[in-house]
């Protein structure tokens, strides 16, 4: 019980590393069976985690290297869940277009439509679609004035933090938002389904994706396989402090395995699903975003590989997860690491290079 317990005060909410940069160009080719190689040798090097690759619906490899949890000697499985943070808003973003679809809000509608609430503090009209884009412009505390564990209502907690007017004016630009935008949406999605966030994305993630490992994080929840966390420090490998909110973290506050990432990834892109059309929605957006462009819940850029332009889609969970996915030649990549400042980007480029289509 103890060894459970100390796995569950492990938290979902960094989130604020995006993975947004994009990595050097490749300067050399790589074989599917140099990729495995390469992949032990980072293991041996201290990766661990699961890492998915993918095209099209086949995957190609899915492995699991290192311990999950290193003071008990548990080794990582390809079943492990990971916190995986700021991937979380991919997800709620789904689920947020999937019930604009059902006719219960419009993507253009003020939020404060349905909290209002927030009215007073939010005088300008923050849109819906400028919290999927990350352009509400919403005036948030600073990172380092949060409390270690926030248990206030989700509302409660959006009005002391997260809610304190605007910085810009909304639609004008991007600045990327690790809680306060999306725990807006979760308020929004608690208001159209009369559920808790936690509740209502679990229940949509299993019902309409058949996700079987993911979830949201509480604390008096037993999580089976929850991969403990840790970071690098003299050598040694030690917990990191994260910082918990216990309700309506919508932008990093969820737990998977990898493939039911890659699961979700290729629901939502598949004609014949009910989602037909969630994956070329979330990507279609072109806001002017760091090194590149932002949709909704998604990075889009380019990543040379073997010399060609590729364009991807893609977001990363605190400095340690990323997934990645394809969007000339339908490959997906998915790394979930346990170790803070895993090379993701090393690992996803040369994914790409050893699944080349030139291969």
């Amino acid at each position: 019980m103890r060894a459970k317990r100390f796995l569950l005060v492990l938290t979902f909410v960094f989130g604020v590393w995006a993975c947004t940069q994009r990595p050097a160009p490749s300067d050399s080719g790589l074989s599917a069976a140099g990729f495995e190689t390469f992949l032990d040798r980072k293991a041996e090097e201290g990766f661990s985690g699961v890492v998915l690759i993918a095209v099209g619906d086949e995957i190609k490899i899915h492995n699991a290297y290192g311990f999950a949890n290193r003071e008990h000697h548990v080794q990582t499985r390809r079943t492990t869940t990971f916190p995986i943070y700021s991937i979380s808003k991919q997800l709620t973003a789904s689920f947020v277009l999937d019930l604009a679809r059902d006719g219960r809000f419009a993507l253009d509608d003020c939020i404060t439509d349905h909290i209002p609430r927030l009215a007073t503090v939010l005088e300008d009209c923050v849109s819906i679609a400028h919290l999927l884009s990350n352009t509400g412009g919403v005036t948030e505390a600073a990172f380092d004035t949060l409390p270690t564990h926030n248990d206030l209502p989700i509302l409660q907690s959006l009005q002391t933090y997260f809610v304190r007017g605007h910085d810009f004016p909304p639609g004008s630009k991007f600045r990327y938002s690790p809680f306060g935008g999306y725990m807006l949406l979760a308020a929004l999605i608690e208001k159209a389904t009369g559920k808790t966030y936690a509740d209502a994305i679990e229940q949509y993630l299993t019902e309409q994706h058949g996700l079987k490992n993911t979830g949201y994080f509480r604390y008096d929840k037993v999580i089976e396989g929850l991969a403990a966390e840790y970071r690098v420090e003299d050598a040694s490998f030690v917990r990191p402090k994260r910082i918990y909110l216990t309700y309506g973290n919508a932008g990093a506050g969820l737990y998977a395995t990898a493939f039911d990432i890659f699961q979700w990834s290729r629901r939502i892109r598949q004609p014949e699903a009910d989602a037909a059309n969630l994956f070329s929605t979330m990507t279609a957006g072109r806001i002017p975003a760091d090194s590149g462009r932002y949709g909704y819940g998604l990075y889009l850029n380019d990543l040379n590989v073997r010399d060609e332009p590729v364009p991807i889609a893609y977001h990363g969970g605190s400095n340690q997860h990323l997934a990645l996915y394809d969007l000339k030649y339908d490959r997906t990549v998915i790394v979930l690491s346990n170790v803070e400042a895993a090379d993701v980007w090393d690992i996803a480029r040369k994914a790409l290079e050893a699944f080349s289509i030139q291969n």
